[in-house]
């Protein structure tokens, strides 16, 4: 019994280590993206994004500086001792002036794109932060002798990681002098040990967590703006696309049908130059309003539409065209692309389309969005097996020989396995360095020597030195019947662990 409850056990920590293991590393490609200073781009939006909430704490202080000035001249008149309410008043007649200054230098600054990519921008901020910090310390330090709590330094400490999330070594270098000087000077004017104790130990708490928001929100928002990057390009990418294809294509709004793109070919063939056709619906499109509306729902059903005719207006006069529709997603917003063409190309149109939609780009296979499609299709109609497969190394290889050769890696792993298949059998692209490999109606003897092919036509490929480095993949299998009742996600998550399982037997024998 003990033997077995030790057997499960062991087999349960090597399913959870993989998992483990990629959460460690992506908490550490997080922390390392973090403690990077990016590139000047996004250390320029960064400083002009502080700068601005700069100015809106500073509006902030002036409006708040009236109440200070009738807590301390009124409030606290017979309260404390005179010391107390003379560092109080001093404390926010600080905060007014350091935020009455900033405004004043923010009139002169904001307006100037050479002040952001200076270091004095970022010697500002740096100053500013200190200073908010400081007056905390301060705060705190002087309502010992009134209320004996430190909720002022622990509020502003807070507040400023959350509201100045500086780049978090700067942050943490200010906050540790900061502290230090806190902690010290807290010893001097809190005479009994263990509430001294107590309090030391929550305002330490209270600086690591300030440290630890900066460093989450400074790498949020990193990522944030390198995804925006990203997703600029692809969209520039997808706009040359859509303004060198040879055929009319429109990329309207799903719900009200606005134009959001309409290339050269759409405007000359619907006859659009006489008014500023990216201004308008897209109701030109359809004769009735009806039509459109039943070709909406059937999109958000689908997601694509083939050779549906229908009756647009060229001109002055309505015309039937074939349309073909695909759902996609553009600048944050679900969109139809429409296809448009006479029946003489409409072959060309839809080969094209189809490969746009459908193909992997580098590596000429299908697509996650298709071959998920697939997967899905496949599984209510059929047996079948999947396979999962990691590429080894990749990341090796780009850092060593440069992308364009792990680019190469990838097109190499797709050429040598695609060559071993039969023609009922499909790869697809499911993202990075991951594929998918599907079997449709055969045996698992049939998929057993199908894939020991591929295997073996590896062997040959690295035997032969073609490449300066081994090309190895991990990967897992996965049967599937048609009376299982499991999701197509729920099948590749299967074969993803089978995969992670051989992918941790290949790192052992690496080690």
């Amino acid at each position: 019994m003990i033997k077995s409850l030790q057997i499960i056990t062991e087999d349960n920590i090597m399913r959870i280590l993989p998992f483990l293991s990629s959460r460690i590393q992506s908490i550490y490609n997080q922390t390392k993206l973090a403690l990077s200073y990016g590139s000047m781009e996004f250390r320029t939006m960064h400083r002009g994004h502080l700068l601005n909430r700069l100015q809106s704490i500073s509006i902030v202080m002036l409006f708040l500086y009236a109440y200070y000035v009738y807590a301390d001249f009124v409030l606290y008149t017979k309260t404390g001792t005179p010391g107390f309410r003379h560092t109080l008043a001093l404390i926010h007649l600080s905060g007014f002036v350091l935020s009455a200054c900033y405004l004043a230098l923010y009139r002169f600054i904001h307006s100037k794109p050479a002040f952001l990519t200076s270091k004095w921008a970022e010697t500002l901020i740096l100053i500013s932060c200190s200073l908010y910090l400081l007056m905390g310390a301060v705060a705190s330090l002087n309502s010992q002798q009134l209320t004996g709590n430190v909720d002022a330094y622990i509020m502003i400490t807070i507040g400023v990681s959350v509201v100045l999330p500086i780049h978090p070594v700067k942050f943490l270098a200010v906050l540790c002098v900061n502290h230090t000087f806190f902690l010290y000077s807290l010893s001097f004017v809190n005479k009994d040990a263990q509430l001294l104790m107590s309090k030391q130990i929550n305002t330490t708490v209270t600086a690591f967590v300030a440290f630890m928001i900066v460093l989450v929100m400074y790498s949020y928002q990193k990522q944030n703006h390198y995804s925006k990057v990203q997703l600029e390009k692809q969209s520039e990418q997808f706009r040359k696309f859509f303004e060198v294809n040879p055929f009319p294509l429109i990329l309207t709004t799903l719900e009200q049908g606005k134009i959001k793109l309409i290339n050269d070919k759409a405007v000359e063939f619907f006859q659009l130059r006489d008014v500023n056709s990216r201004d308008r619906n897209a109701r030109f499109l359809y004769k009735h309003a009806e039509e459109r509306a039943a070709i909406v729902e059937e999109l958000k059903l689908k997601g694509s539409i083939k050779n549906v005719h229908v009756e647009g207006k060229i001109g002055p006069d309505y015309k039937w065209v074939l349309v073909n529709y695909e759902l996609v997603d553009y600048d944050h917003e679900r969109c139809i692309l429409a296809g448009i063409t006479d029946i003489t190309e409409l072959k060309k149109l839809e080969s094209e389309l189809t490969i746009h939609a459908s193909t992997d780009t580098l590596t000429g296979v299908l697509n996650r969005r298709k071959g998920i499609e697939l997967l899905e299709a496949e599984m209510q109609e059929s047996s079948l097996t999947i396979c999962f497969i990691d590429i080894n190394n990749l990341k090796l290889v780009n850092d060593s020989y440069g992308h364009a050769e792990g680019d190469d890696m990838i097109r190499t792993v797709c050429r040598i396995i695609q060559a071993k298949l039969d023609t009922n059998d499909t790869l697809f692209r499911y993202g990075g360095d991951e594929f998918i490999l599907l079997f449709v109606n055969k045996s698992v003897g049939e998929v057993e020597a199908i894939w020991q092919k591929a295997l073996h036509a590896f062997e040959i490929y690295n035997a032969a030195g073609v490449k300066p480095y081994p090309i190895t993949f991990s990967y897992g299998l996965q049967r599937y019947e048609k009376d299982m009742k499991l999701s197509a996600e729920e099948l590749v998550r299967l074969a993803d662990e089978a995969m992670y399982e051989h992918k941790s037997e290949f790192k052992k024998r690496q080690t």
